[in-house]
């Protein structure tokens, strides 16, 4: 009747904090890669549709879904039309702070382009 219990008695415990986080580590690095494992096709969607579920979730707006929804097209399409990810993506986060500080050079030069250029010690002879 009491068999389990005297089975559980047996079994080693865990009274190392350092050990038990070590195994939990190692559960998590299993997980993910096995993950690595599924095939990009069918996980990569399933991101797209548990991303957008959460978006939902968080603003509970459609609006916030269907502007998920046109950024999720525009990616397709640039990956479609084989556009670079990269200088793309620094385009739409460094544009505003690029476009800034060429205004500034240029009120610093009084509008010639070529000033910073001429100013390196790299082009000199």
């Amino acid at each position: 009747m009491f068999a389990s219990t005297d089975r559980l008695a047996k079994l080693p415990r865990l009274r190392n904090d350092d050990l038990f986080r070590a195994l939990v580590a190692s559960m998590w690095i299993g997980i993910r890669i096995r993950l690595l494992t599924v095939p990009c096709k069918w996980l990569f969607p399933s991101i797209v549709l548990l991303c957008t579920i959460g978006v939902h979730c968080l603003s509970n707006s459609a609006f916030a879904v269907l502007l998920r929804a046109c950024f999720i097209f525009f990616g397709y399409a640039a990956r479609r039309l084989r556009f670079e990810g990269a200088p793309l993506m620094l385009g739409f986060i460094l544009g505003g702070d690029m476009e800034e500080y060429l205004r500034r050079s240029l009120t610093l030069s009084g509008g010639r382009r070529g000033r910073g250029i001429d100013s390196l010690d790299i082009l000199s002879p």
